[in-house]
Parts: structure tokens; C-alpha cells; sequence
């Protein structure tokens, strides 16, 4: 399944990737979601073309059917990849399950008459016979969700002036 979000923000595509890249923004943006109980970032290489980091996190374990089960917890990993070149930022999550389920996605950045364009795309794969759509459209559902509070907090992050890795005081 394939889902396609895009918005803008007012501040140049540079400001926005920084706050993409940030661990203060990735670490709200994860703790954010309902089944998440903690995060932390690790960076795994920092090169002029490309900036690597990990999004790790504990998080509510899921029922066969995608429901939150705070009975237990489970580790995930989101992998990230910021090529400044293109101004992209690729993802992808790995949790508990993560067989039968795989999650990816890319921030596509471009400069807009409102600052940047963020054009997001997401493709949710899952690979269980009979129960695979259903728990797709979960997901899917999930994204949109929390897409506005996404939104909200990136522009928050954005507005930051360089080199600061924490959001306005509101």
C-alpha cells in the first residue's frame, strides 16, 4: 500500500532538513505516537553527502491484528538517510515483526513560494495471508492520523533558528 502526504512550511528547505535530522524533533516526533514509551537517536555516519542516524525506541507490543497490547514492549528501529543533494530523507522501521511487516518512506524537500514543500511518501507492506490488507489499512490509518500533529511539530522545529536542537518555547 502506497500513501502519498505533502504540506509546507514556512522556512527554507536547509531549516526543514535540519529539523528532520534533529534528535530533539526525531525524539518528539517518535514519543508522539500512542504505543511509543521512550526513543533516543544514535548517528551512524556524518559525511558531507549523506547523514545516517537511528530512531530507536520501545514501544507497546502489537496484537495479530495491529492493536496496541500494553501488556509488554518491544524494540524498533528507523533507520534514516539525509542526502542533502537531492534534499531527501529516506526511512525505514523495523520493530517487532518486522517479517511480516515493512514499513518505508521519503521526505522529498523543495523550495515553495511558502518556503518548502514536504512531500512525503510511504509504502506499507505486510505479509499475512488473509489479514494483510486490514492490517495495512491500520497502518495506513495511523498515518493519517498523525499526520497533522506531524505537521505541527515540524514546523515548530523549523522556525528554531540553526544550530539549535529544541523547539520554541510556545
Amino acid at each position: 500500500m502506497k500513501l502519498v502526504k505533502s504540506f509546507s512550511v514556512d522556512a527554507p528547505p536547509e531549516r526543514v532538513a535540519q529539523a528532520l535530522c534533529s534528535e530533539a524533533f526525531n525524539v518528539a516526533a517518535e514519543t508522539d505516537r500512542e504505543e511509543v514509551v521512550s526513543a533516543r537517536v544514535v548517528a551512524i555516519q556524518e559525511l558531507p553527502e549523506s547523514r545516517v542516524f537511528e530512531v530507536r525506541s520501545t514501544e507497546y507490543k502489537r496484537t495479530r491484528l495491529g492493536r496496541i497490547d500494553r501488556s509488554g514492549t518491544v524494540e524498533s528501529v528507523t533507520r534514516h538517510t539525509y542526502d542533502p543533494r537531492v534534499m531527501t530523507l529516506s526511512w525505514d522501521y523495523r520493530g517487532a515483526g518486522s517479517r511480516w511487516v515493512t514499513v518505508a518512506g521519503v521526505y522529498r524537500l523543495s523550495p515553495s513560494a511558502d518556503g518548502t514543500r514536504v512531500v512525503h511518501d510511504i509504502t506499507i507492506d505486510v505479509h499475512v495471508p488473509l489479514l494483510g490488507e486490514k492490517i495495512a489499512k491500520l497502518i495506513a490509518r495511523e498515518f493519517d492520523e498523525a499526520a497533522g500533529r506531524f505537521e505541527r511539530l515540524l514546523r515548530r522545529y523549523a522556525k528554531e533558528s540553526p544550530g539549535v536542537d529544541h523547539p520554541p518555547a510556545t
